[in-house]
């Protein structure tokens, strides 16, 4: 109620969506508190993850768990930013990069993932294996919105701004009050941040925030399954750069981009 009367009464708060954030806070706090979700979730993880030596997710203890009450496999280590301080540097640097595959492949290959990454749910073991750990809150990419991601990521890279426009309008993210030209003006400027800049400099978690501020000043729409990978993304892109200062986010997401591409242009997929 709040919510509604925040954007009635405050239209400038109008792009920040008060109720679709309520929405989503009830929505996943509801989540959370059913247990039989947060299993499967976690077993999904755990399955996918078997043969990994670099990560593991915890197995259930189906005999031993409903609606309200959880029994996981106990996994231990240290949480991943203990790392930061006191790991060598090549403990550092493959924790960056296991950690940073582990969420494209999430993201790029599995279309679903753990979506509150903070380190205390990345423990790490001796053998510097990530235990993933807590699965109250996961998140869901489409095939065709994975899809879309890799088009709009290789029109980012062509800087066709018309090619990313047409994007956005496919996904339904324009509203009543998105000015398009206005938008690409922004889209624009936003991209010559980036010129020249070595791939090994530009923060994706940084370069998420900015096309979100790009986003609500624009009055554009975003997915809530978009919202909570970028989530996601910041925070690991954070930890992987306060892992490995040298860490290039750009070069590790190139291989899942391409391989996005070739599958959607595929014979089977056509």
């Amino acid at each position: 109620m709040l919510a509604a009367r925040l954007e009635e009464y405050v239209p400038e708060t109008k792009v920040l969506r008060p109720r679709m954030i309520v929405d989503e806070l009830g929505r996943n706090l509801r989540k959370e508190l059913d247990f039989l979700q947060e299993a499967s979730a976690t077993q999904h993880f755990h399955e996918a993850f078997a043969d990994s030596e670099r990560v593991r997710g915890p197995r259930v203890l189906w005999d031993l768990t409903s609606a309200c009450v959880l029994t996981l496999e106990r996994l231990s280590g240290r949480r991943i930013s203990y790392y930061v301080e006191n790991g060598s540097e090549s403990e550092k640097k493959y924790l960056a990069e296991s950690l940073f595959d582990l969420y494209m492949k999430q993201f790029f290959e599995m279309g679903f993932f753990h979506a509150d990454p903070h380190p205390g749910n990345l423990l790490v073991d001796d053998q510097l294996r990530i235990n993933v750990i807590d699965f109250g809150l996961s998140g869901r990419i489409t095939d065709e919105l994975r899809a879309t991601l890799a088009t709009a990521i290789l029109a980012v890279r062509l800087r066709d701004v018309d090619l990313l426009a047409d994007i956005l309008e496919d996904m339904g993210v324009f509203t009543e009050a998105t000015d398009r030209d206005q938008m690409k003006a922004d889209i624009l400027d936003l991209m010559d941040t980036y010129i020249g800049m070595p791939l090994g400099r530009i923060d994706l978690g940084a370069t998420f925030e900015k096309l979100v501020q790009v986003a609500q000043r624009n009055a554009l729409f975003l997915p809530r399954s978009f919202t909570m990978m970028g989530k996601a993304l910041v925070t690991v892109s954070g930890l992987a750069r306060s892992l490995d200062e040298d860490f290039n986010g750009i070069a590790a997401i190139e291989p899942y981009i391409k391989g996005l591409l070739k599958r959607k242009i595929s014979y089977e997929n056509l």
